[in-house]
């Protein structure tokens, strides 16, 4: 059920904007499970209102909170009346406010409003930053708690984007990051306070360090691809990748486990698995964030060109090789290899000179010493999770909470 202004028994409301509304992302929706977890441990019973397109899948995969169409939150009369003809042709008896340009009165009305995990302040997702900037203004503005947790920063190159955030994110009361590499350094660029950034890591690393287990013996190689215009990934690319895998596999004799994150039908990572691999990948409708991280866990290595593949992999303590066409994921990838120690031979480009030949030698060596790069690997993972959850203790603070608790886990 969609959101309407009544009544409400909670004692804190929460917005809370996150990175992919139609929720076909399992990255996004491990960080978001992971935020509301917390959440709810530090402030009891608080109404979370999640901005979202997909009320059904919001149900399902977090009971309790309270679906908020992103229209609600756009200070123009214009988009509203676009919502209100569509509702009424649906026959959705769901009232619309109609506020003043310079009002959002969803917000007026929460204690807070937050960001989880996404990677929205780069060039590439400029409009969407450029929305969600202008919330977060609004609510600074209106004396409301904001804070932005496991937030992937960069590359920012265009000038409107730079003046954007620099008239926006200082406001912030909390900026939590990714990665230490660029993210600090950008936003110390547009006025951030030192104090104001926290460096954690991403939140969905709690989620997969829950579930290390042994590695199998089972020689088993992880694929995950991302083919899309923001990826650098086109049609050649993916030829020389489907060649470059099918060289990989052959040499070790190894099952080939596809790592699907992203579901969006344009960019769907099972089309293009099932493309590069010919073989069958589970849709979203048969895939939770607990089966991919243990799809993930079962390998002795993982070859990654997404983001989240490799965040799965490396809080488990199986080795990546990552793989990138752009600046955009050589900076995703490099920063969380940076989180880990993890070597920058790691890191190949798709296009660079005998990529087969590379991507085949470093699959080989680190499938040799797989098992020395568990505990270091561990190790770095669990000291993120502290970290992450010391800035959301400090959310806490902020709004009045209790303080999460010491994460234990014993591996």
């Amino acid at each position: 059920m969609w959101y309407t202004a009544s009544y409400s028994p909670f004692l804190m409301k929460i917005l809370v904007d996150n990175g992919n509304y139609q929720l076909v992302n399992l990255g996004d929706i491990a960080m978001m499970d992971v935020f509301v977890q917390r959440i709810m441990a530090m402030f009891g019973n608080p109404e979370i209102m999640l901005v979202t397109r997909n009320p059904d899948a919001a149900a399902r995969q977090f009971p309790g909170i309270t679906p908020v169409d992103p229209h609600l939150l756009v200070p123009s009369a214009r988009p509203l009346n676009r919502l209100a003809r569509w509702r009424r042709k649906a026959g959705v008896r769901v009232g619309v406010p109609r506020p003043a340009p310079t009002e959002i009165p969803l917000i007026d009305g929460v204690d807070a409003v937050l960001f989880s995990g996404c990677g929205f302040l780069n060039d590439h997702f400029s409009f969407g930053a450029a929305m969600r900037l202008r919330r977060l203004l609004y609510a600074a503005k209106r004396g409301k708690v904001v804070a932005l947790f496991g937030q992937g920063v960069g590359p920012v190159s265009a000038p409107a984007l730079r003046q954007a955030m620099a008239a926006t994110l200082p406001l912030a009361d909390l900026i939590g990051v990714r990665e230490r590499v660029e993210a600090p350094r950008i936003l110390r660029e547009v006025g951030v306070a030192q104090e104001r950034i926290a460096v954690v890591g991403d939140d969905a690393t709690e989620l997969a360090f829950r579930r290390c287990r042994e590695h199998p013996a089972a020689l088993r190689i992880g694929v995950g691809v991302r083919a899309a215009p923001y990826a650098g990934i086109g049609k050649a690319e993916a030829h020389l990748l489907a060649d470059s895998l099918a060289r990989v596999l052959g040499e070790h004799g190894a099952q080939a486990v596809p790592i699907p994150i992203t579901f969006q039908s344009e960019f769907s990572d099972r089309t293009t698995l099932q493309r590069l691999l010919a073989c069958s990948v589970p849709g979203m409708g048969d895939m939770t964030v607990d089966r991919i991280i243990d799809d993930v866990g079962s390998c002795g290595v993982v070859v990654s060109g997404t983001y989240h593949a490799a965040v799965f992999a490396l809080a488990q303590g199986i080795p990546v090789v990552g793989i990138y066409a752009n600046d955009y994921y050589r900076t995703k990838l490099h920063g969380l290899f940076d989180m880990y120690g993890w070597s920058e031979e790691n890191l190949l480009h798709v296009q660079q000179a005998d990529f087969s030949g590379l991507l085949a030698t470093r699959v080989r060596d680190l499938l040799i010493h797989k098992d020395r790069f568990t505990t270091p690997l561990r190790d770095a993972a669990r000291h993120q999770i502290h970290a992450s959850r010391d800035s959301y203790s400090r959310l806490a603070v902020l709004l009045g909470g209790a303080p999460l608790p010491p994460f234990r886990k014993a591996v």
